[in-house]
């Protein structure tokens, strides 16, 4: 019998999509969650943030290589949902923005904003968000390997990939956006603990980005795929389920 975290998601109890008020009601209760939760309120980035581990370079190399583990799979995460859509051409069209971006492929004015924001071109066009982790990584000394994992990353990057594969496209967007709103708050944090631990702007530059990207450019559109799936088809789940799985 399967785990149940990857059992299929019960029927929707609600028989009509939700209004927009009702939709938008939901999504700022899942935020809210978030915000509650360890993911979010746990003291391990602000420690980053303040040097306060005694050995801040091996705490935030750690940090960095176990993260790799299931970041490296976000593409998958999307790609999967994607294919599970039902629904909303405005959500397909923007999780495939996302993995365009994730490709290293932007459009023009993002490239234009993130110039006036001196963030050359030459240093994230063309190449894959992943591709500069690992950048970052080599910079650390450190060459990720499945046995150089930990058990729990491991554990988190299959539990992802099983939670898309087997769930709604609502459930998995729900995912997405708390993966968003982590990395948004985790990318101000880790710009000064790699800077302490010795890293130049360049060395970070994934976390550079993303600091603009996410907080800049990306943060009016959080929530919106949600609010697209929950008002142009019945719920395909209830509110407590996708606050639930939006702790990824």
């Amino acid at each position: 019998m399967l785990d149940a975290k990857f059992e299929a998601m019960p029927a929707p109890k609600q028989a009509k999509p939700l209004t927009k008020s009702e939709a938008e009601e939901w999504v700022q209760a899942i935020i809210e969650k978030f915000y509650s939760h360890p993911v979010s309120t746990h003291p391990l980035m602000r420690k980053f943030r303040d040097q306060s581990y005694p050995d801040h370079g091996r705490a935030v190399a750690f940090f960095a290589h176990q993260i790799y583990a299931f970041a490296r799979d976000f593409r998958a995460v999307c790609g999967i949902t994607i294919g599970k859509l039902k629904c909303c051409d405005d959500v397909r069209d923007n999780l495939v923005y996302h993995l365009a971006e994730e490709n290293g492929r932007y459009p023009e004015k993002d490239v234009a904003f993130l110039a006036t924001q001196n963030i050359s071109a030459d240093s994230f066009v063309g190449k894959p968000h992943i591709d500069l982790w690992a950048s970052l990584l080599d910079k650390l000394g450190i060459t990720p390997t499945e046995d150089s994992f930990i058990a729990e990353a491991k554990a988190l990057d299959m539990w992802m990939i099983n939670h898309v594969r087997m769930n709604t496209a609502t459930s998995n967007s729900a995912m997405i956006m708390g993966i968003e709103l982590w990395s948004k708050d985790m990318g101000k944090d880790m710009l000064p603990a790699l800077a302490s631990a010795g890293l130049t702007r360049e060395d970070a530059i994934f976390f550079e980005l993303h600091n603009v990207i996410d907080d800049e450019i990306h943060v009016a559109d959080i929530g919106k795929d949600l609010v697209s799936l929950l008002t142009n088809q019945p719920p395909e789940n209830s509110l407590n389920e996708l606050k639930v799985y939006a702790i990824f």
